[in-house]
């Protein structure tokens, strides 16, 4: 079943879980079990929403570029205001 999931090991498949944002749930009976908001029965629209933490992290990193980009913008349109 592993390799059909492209992990060769338990501990690489456990990564991959998180990766795609899947949280242990604690206190279940001695079983490793994971849950993602995402990831329900009977609501396969969901599973558009799940992305790899790696694809968030660069959508936040690229919307703090844009609005960095506008400050600089904002304050270089500023300062050309200032000079006589």
């Amino acid at each position: 079943m592993l390799s059909r999931l492209f992990c060769t090991t338990f501990s690489h498949f456990l990564s991959r879980l998180k990766v795609y944002g899947f949280k242990e749930i604690k206190g279940s009976s001695g079983l490793l079990e994971f849950g993602n908001k995402n990831f329900v029965r009977g609501q396969p629209e969901l599973l558009t929403e799940m992305h790899t933490k790696a694809v968030i992290e660069r959508c936040r990193q690229g919307d703090k570029m844009i609005k960095a980009h506008y400050e600089a913008k904002e304050a270089n349109d500023r300062f050309k205001d200032l000079r006589i």
